[in-house]
């Protein structure tokens, strides 16, 4: 059945399932999309081989499932933690190379053995966690592939997110100080758990491929992966011949007048740490308004509607006719904000689809820091528009 045949409900709007599934476990990226609504989405508004865009890719979600469902995938972010990730997710490796990953790990890699380096941005996280990651990076390189490498280091990161938010290191009641220090252990047993998840996962993912004509071997050259702002995207040569081919872009951009830590680890109650970067071999060392397209005072909100209504406008030529524009987006102020959104989405040359009823849903045990006492940060809207 053709995707413009199809009616949909977006009955999972509302799910509440815990993000899991494919590859999408291999990290906890912040304000992540649920993948149950992103696969309906998919489903509904693209056939198989249509290519689908995420200009805000995030942790890669919109990515993950288009190609699980036999479509072409185009990602990009200008996050270099975010490319990093989704390059893993959607990477498969060989049966020899993941042997040479379980070799690695059995042995031992968080214990001690080697020369350790300076600490760097690892240099923030408590001692207990920072001294067996370095062991374990200092390790790394033993591993001769590329991939291999960055498997590991991305089961690392999930490890020490693990770490983080456990009640380990920040015990929340007198009963959890005993067990307030992670031993190596511990961290080891996490790390292979998270490695064996990663490998089912990717399992997975090829077997959903594969049930749509998608050979393993296949599924890295479906997708294209680039680390850059939605506004530079056509300055991309690898872009220039997909021009009118886009048929769904599904994506959630930043959260205007919201506080979301896209790049950073939080330490306890407020402290922040890099760490993320250097255990991902990746870049960073940019201003928490240059990943969300603004601040939170009045001219950085000012400045994202423009950066938003520039990067739309910019991506619409890669826009097939009829092509629709998919996305889940939060507010501080949502009175204020929404018709901003709209209005800067409509001089980039795209119409509100105002046939179907405003979704908007409360995501539970969400908490997140924005501007004055009147916000609804916690709320998200689901809006469609189609290329005028």
């Amino acid at each position: 059945m053709k995707a413009a045949e199809r009616q949909s409900s977006f009955s999972q709007f509302h799910s509440t399932r815990r993000i899991a599934g494919l590859t999408h476990g291999f990290y906890r990226y912040p304000a992540t999309t649920s993948p149950d609504l992103v696969r309906e989405v998919v489903l509904a508004h693209s056939n198989e081989d249509d290519y689908v865009l995420d200009p805000f890719m995030g942790g890669g979600t919109t990515i993950v499932e288009a190609l699980a469902n036999g479509r072409r995938a185009i990602g990009s972010d200008l996050n270099s933690l975010a490319t990093f990730i989704t390059r893993v997710k959607t990477t498969p490796l060989t049966a020899s190379e993941w042997e040479g990953v379980w070799a690695w790990m059995s042995d031992r890699p968080l214990q001690p053995g080697v020369e350790l380096g300076k600490a760097g941005l690892l240099s923030t996280l408590p001692a207990s966690l920072r001294v067996p990651i370095r062991r374990a990076l200092a390790r790394v390189d033993q591993l001769p592939g590329r991939r291999q490498q960055a498997v590991v280091r991305c089961a690392l990161l999930r490890m020490g997110q693990w770490a983080l938010e456990s009640s380990f290191l920040y015990p929340r009641r007198i009963d959890d100080r005993r067990n307030a220090t992670p031993t190596v252990g511990m961290l080891n047993a996490k790390l292979q758990e998270v490695l064996a998840q990663m490998e089912t996962g990717m399992d997975e993912l090829l077997s959903s491929a594969r049930e749509h004509g998608v050979r393993k071997w296949e599924l890295p050259g479906r997708r294209l992966i680039l680390k850059s702002a939605a506004e530079e995207l056509l300055t991309r040569e690898r872009l220039a011949e997909l021009h009118g081919k886009v048929r769904l872009i599904m994506t959630s951009p930043p959260y205007p007048g919201v506080h979301v830590l896209y790049h950073r680890w939080q330490i306890g109650a407020r402290r922040e740490t890099s760490a993320p970067y250097m255990i991902t071999g990746s870049s960073d060392g940019m201003a928490l308004s240059y990943y969300t397209m603004g601040g939170r005072h009045e001219l950085g909100l000012e400045r994202y509607f423009q950066r938003l209504e520039e990067a739309f406008r910019t991506i619409r030529p890669l826009l097939a006719r009829g092509a629709l524009v998919v996305q889940l987006v939060a507010f501080n102020r949502s009175r204020e904000q929404l018709p901003k959104f709209l209005t800067a989405m409509e001089k980039a040359g795209y119409r509100t689809d105002r046939s179907r009823p405003l979704l908007v849903r409360e995501v539970p045990n969400r908490r997140w820091y924005a501007r004055g006492r009147d916000f609804d940060a916690s709320r998200e809207y689901l809006l469609f528009h189609s290329r005028r």
